[in-house]
């Protein structure tokens, strides 16, 4: 089994733009109720995905579609390691803190159509194990989200 890790810097969409500079000059007409305090947090989710912020995904109705891998420049980058990584063979495991990030990784391989399957914190003892079995035995499934 060869493992390797490589770090690769990202460029933030427009969007993620937006958003950030929303939050440094905390502006609460963009990022709404709720936003105060430490604002390190808030720049993690400008950087992770704008969808992480309410209102900054299209609709409703909310499509899955381009748009979800566009607003993202790490997702960019995703969309394509992951294109070369199926060609190759390999497979993935892709871990973020926050589920709600994990919901957005989840709709974009749907929308890719790879087989994965995911574990988070509310995913019962039981069905982790199950989980992992499946990943470690199963080469049809492309993506463990963790």
């Amino acid at each position: 089994l060869h493992m390797e890790t490589i770090k690769i810097a990202a460029t933030l969409s427009e969007l993620q733009k937006k958003y950030y500079k929303a939050v440094l000059c905390r502006n609460n007409g963009i990022l709404g109720r709720g936003f105060s305090g430490n604002i390190a947090p808030h720049l993690q989710k400008c950087c992770d995905h704008p969808y992480l912020f309410a209102g900054a995904e299209p609709g409703p109705p909310y499509q899955t579609g381009e748009h979800i891998v566009d607003s993202a420049g790490k997702l960019l980058l995703v969309d394509l390691l992951l294109k070369k990584l199926w060609e190759r063979g390999s497979r993935v495991l892709l871990f973020s803190k926050l589920t709600r990030m994990l919901d957005i990784l989840e709709d974009y391989l749907a929308y890719r159509e790879y087989d994965y399957c995911r574990i988070d914190g509310s995913t019962p003892r039981a069905e982790r194990a199950a989980q992992i079995e499946s990943f470690n035995s199963n080469s049809d499934q492309f993506v463990l989200l963790l």
